[in-house]
């Protein structure tokens, strides 16, 4: 459906606007289905890791600020910072650090390896002032300050701006009201009227017994303690009264751009449901019936079918719908379909840090063939005038030769017939 609307025009004047806190390696490569209908503005500390992408980037709307992002107030707030009940330091992430003796950030965050930090922080609200309704979603993973980014986006999130936020969030921690925790940070959006859609916890097993890493470098682990997880938080417009208790009321072209972030997040049923609840406001735009089709699954025995075909046969057979209903054949086939899809998103991930970093390597062997041909050719000038020097002193050291000796010297040989 997103590539439909993108196609459409629809967003062409008002395009998808992404905010993404903690951007090394770019934005997410699922917001480039919006294509040149998308716009970005990416931050970072990692000043180095900022230039590259700037360079490396091919959308004249995407573009990344070397900033740190938070809330100034926050040291005041924490002064008293409580009990720390976060297992980290125990866990076998770390001690593969120390064992490695590594520098996570200049090793795996910051492509250039540069290690570079600004020290510049900025509040979202100052920097979006005063288009802050422009602004479709914000992504934050900061490791560490992403409550401080939120708490720094009062008036934003509190417009009609921002349909939905990605963050990561802690689930332990230390005690305090504005400690950067999952419950702090859900009875936050949960006031300015967004909801959690999604949850995928993050594990880390202890140093104490190791259980193998997720990724190829020393992060989250299969097993372990859930410390903490990817959150994602939208607006629920379809709850009854939504607008009026939050006082925003959505363009058509806002409702767009809500569905097509919710397809984008496997949430095709709730784009669907925006769809038909807001069908009036949306229908001047793109063809409401087309874009059900669109989002519309295979039934449970593999047919394609349309929106009301679907709906249908849901209604006339619900049992048709329930998990068990099939063979056991049938069963182990969805079973082994979900582990594969699981590990094809870890490696579709694996794959784009890999990209990036094949760019990086290609940029600097780009860089590295750009020196060595300048030096070639300063070490060619440098014998042209080394040997121009040599003659030109030859030239006055040794006397002059008689002229008859001189002419048979540049005489020019006979040719031989």
């Amino acid at each position: 459906m997103t590539r439909f609307v993108v196609n459409q025009g629809v967003l062409r004047d008002q395009p998808f606007s992404l905010v993404d806190v903690g951007a090394s390696g770019g934005i997410e490569q699922h917001w480039r289905h919006f294509g040149s209908s998308l716009e970005a503005v990416g931050f970072d500390p990692l000043f180095s890791e900022v230039e590259r992408l700037n360079k490396a980037e091919q959308n004249s709307r995407v573009r990344y600020v070397a900033s740190r992002v938070g809330y100034r107030e926050l040291p005041a707030l924490t002064a008293d910072a409580g009990f720390d009940a976060d297992p980290y330091p125990r866990t076998s992430t770390v001690r593969a650090w120390e064992i490695l003796n590594c520098n996570y950030t200049n090793t795996y965050f910051d492509q250039t390896h540069g290690g570079g930090l600004t020290s510049e922080l900025i509040e979202l609200d100052d920097f979006f002032e005063p288009d802050l309704d422009r602004v479709d979603f914000i992504k934050v993973d900061t490791d560490g300050d992403d409550f401080a980014v939120l708490l720094g986006a009062r008036k934003l999130l509190s417009g009609t701006g921002p349909l939905g936020l990605a963050v990561e969030t802690s689930l332990v921690g230390r005690m305090s009201p504005y400690a950067n925790l999952f419950s702090n940070v859900d009875a936050y959006l949960r006031s300015l009227g967004y909801s959690v859609f999604a949850i995928e916890p993050r594990l880390h097993s202890r140093a104490a017994l190791p259980r193998p890493f997720r990724w190829f470098q020393p992060a989250d682990t299969h097993g372990g303690q859930s410390r903490w997880a990817d959150t994602l938080f939208f607006r629920d417009v379809c709850l009854p009264g939504y607008e009026a208790r939050f006082h925003v009321t959505l363009t058509a072209q806002k409702l767009l751009k809500l569905c097509c972030a919710f397809e984008l997040f496997h949430l095709e049923d709730c784009a669907a449901e925006v769809l038909l609840k807001f069908r009036d406001r949306i229908r001047p735009l793109v063809d409401v019936d087309h874009c059900l089709d669109l989002l519309t699954p295979p039934l449970p025995d593999g047919r394609l079918v349309s929106y009301p075909e679907y709906i249908d046969s849901f209604e006339k057979n619900v049992a048709r719908f329930y998990s068990g209903t099939g063979t056991p054949a049938d069963l182990k086939a969805a079973e082994k379909c979900d582990r594969l899809q699981l590990r094809l998103d870890d490696l579709e991930k694996q794959l784009a840090h890999r990209d990036d970093q094949n760019r990086l390597l290609d940029a600097a062997l780009t860089d590295l063939k750009a020196q060595l041909e300048k030096a070639e050719q300063e070490r060619a000038g440098l014998r042209h005038s080394i040997d121009s020097s040599l003659a030109l002193r030859a030239a006055r050291l040794l006397p002059p030769l008689p002229l008859r000796l001189r002419s048979l010297l540049t005489k020019r040989p006979h040719s031989i017939v």
